[in-house]
């Protein structure tokens, strides 16, 4: 459930309350650090390679931050000035506090919910794009953003990248050393994603966009961006975009109920599964082509399956699933006549076939280009008769095979070793 009036109001007065101590804390002297260094150290793929150390020298009320290190591929001059900061005594002591403070251990929705006003998730969501065209897409999306749980679980799995060494291709690692007598406070993050969280506060993380904010007031500009990383200027697009592609299988199937009647229709002959629309996807049969697809198993015989696509055009479905249902019997049996297809699923139970349909008949000009290449010895296909076979033994693990009207068949590709037909007489041998 959202967050209710009464819960905004509440959250408000405490808030309030909270500011209001923290005021008089601020009022209050903190001892600040005898020395401060920051290190900013950036790789990415692309060769940018930056390293940058700051060192904090107090002068009356504030700091002077001088760069003591810079070390930057991109020999951006604007960026060798020795002082290049001057911040208050308070930024610091504001930091101090906040650690100080003390932090809930996990991720605090209630801290991230005003990046996320319902007004610009509506107009996310209603802007639409490759995987938001659908009502149903957009409702799902706009709870995804706006119910706290499930933000809560999307921010959980956003943040969840930053542990990885390497993000996207770049490595990062930002470190403020706070230096007392007595002791050393370090705060540090290796996050490129925005707002730069979790934090490590002396080797505990922490979630906390208030922190963050704070250190974008120590950061310098430079060509890491680091004040606008902590300042979570695109946090509200990163975990979007994140969401987006972790329910990137419910998204597609959403968009597939738009066809509820055909579905009805296949259902009504097959266990359907993997039910989807596909589009900007490339594979064996398609060059990105929006589509609508499904699994298709009858459940007399569920060793040989259909992967069943046809294209979606601004009509609806190009071709009726009806082709489909009517033409089912017959793949089935021309397959199975064939003693090598049968030899090969009674070798293993655990081996598949799967006829490739799409829309009208197996080949679309892709697969016959493809078919054509990898045979060039084999002239006059009738590919409108044929049938498109896979032979499936493990994941990853498939063969692709071309049945002729005839009865004969050659091998037309594969991603691992193909299994051998040996001496069967209606084998086709063919060459690129």
């Amino acid at each position: 459930m959202r967050f209710s009036e009464k819960q905004i109001v509440i959250r408000s007065l405490c808030v309030a309350i909270l500011m209001c101590a923290y005021g008089t804390l601020m009022a209050q002297s903190v001892k600040l650090p005898d020395r401060m260094v920051i290190t900013d150290k950036y790789y990415s793929a692309w060769g940018t390679n930056v390293f940058y150390e700051y060192e904090f020298a107090r002068k009356g009320k504030a700091y002077k931050v001088v760069r003591k290190v810079a070390r930057d591929s991109s020999i951006d001059k604007k960026y060798k000035r020795p002082v290049v900061k001057v911040i208050p005594l308070a930024s610091v002591e504001a930091i101090l506090h906040t650690v100080h403070a003390g932090f809930e251990d996990s991720l605090i929705v209630a801290d991230f919910v005003s990046g996320f006003p319902e007004a610009e998730v509506r107009k996310y969501v209603e802007k639409g794009g490759l995987f938001l065209e659908t009502e149903r897409q957009r409702k799902f999306m706009y709870d995804e953003l706006t119910d706290p749980e499930k933000l809560r679980i999307n921010l959980v799995q956003f943040y969840k990248r930053y542990n990885a060494k390497v993000i996207d291709g770049a490595k990062s690692m930002i470190t403020v050393m706070m230096n007392f007598k007595d002791s050393t406070v370090t705060l540090a993050t290796r996050s490129s994603l925005p707002t730069g969280l979790p934090v490590e506060i002396n080797g505990r993380n922490v979630f906390s966009p208030a922190l963050a904010n704070q250190l974008a007031d120590l950061m310098p500009e430079g060509i890491t961006q680091r004040p606008a990383l902590f300042q979570g200027e695109r946090l509200f697009s990163g975990v979007a975009e994140r969401t987006v592609q972790r329910h990137h299988a419910m998204l597609r199937y959403l968009a597939a109920l738009e066809f509820q009647p055909q579905l009805d229709s296949l259902s009504d002959r097959f266990n359907v599964s993997d039910v989807r629309v596909v589009q900007s996807s490339y594979s064996t049969s398609w060059n990105g082509e929006k589509r609508f697809a499904c699994t298709l198993v009858d459940v007399t015989k569920p060793r040989i399956s259909v992967q069943y696509s046809t294209p979606v055009t601004e009509q609806g479905i190009q071709y009726p699933v009806s082709n489909i249902i009517n033409a089912f019997s017959d793949l089935y049996n021309k397959v199975y006549a064939v003693t090598f297809f049968r030899k090969f699923l009674e070798a293993d139970t655990t081996h598949r076939i799967e006829l490739i349909y799409n829309g009208k008949d197996s080949f679309t000009e892709k697969a016959q280009r493809r078919v054509l290449e990898s045979c060039k010895n084999i002239s006059g296909i009738d590919f409108e008769h044929s049938i498109y076979v896979m032979l499936r033994q493990a994941r990853y693990k498939n063969s692709f095979w071309v049945l002729l009207p005839s009865g004969q068949f050659f091998f037309a590709g594969s991603h691992t070793q193909a299994p051998d037909p040996g001496n069967d007489s209606n084998y086709l041998r063919c060459s690129p």
